[in-house]
């Protein structure tokens, strides 16, 4: 009986990997800073009691507009 064979792989290029990290890392900042301009929205029509959620509109759109802006910033940065 013979055992099974180990295939030695080649170590991956790190250099590859730290490009999908920084995209990650991107979307990952896009995601939080969204959240975090909907949830203050939310928390801002709660205590100033709107009928409708004028201020979750308006932060998450700014919190949109934010988070395009920091990612455009770091890929131009970027070469």
């Amino acid at each position: 009986m013979s055992l099974p064979q180990k295939h030695n792989k080649a170590p991956e290029d790190p250099a590859k990997n730290r490009g999908y990290m920084q995209y990650a890392d991107m979307a990952f900042r896009m995601g939080i800073i969204i959240l975090i301009g909907a949830f203050a929205g939310k928390k801002l029509d709660e205590w100033l009691a709107f009928k409708r959620p004028f201020m979750t509109i308006l932060f998450s759109l700014l919190s949109v507009a934010g988070a395009l802006y920091v990612v455009l910033k770091d890929l131009i940065k970027k070469p």
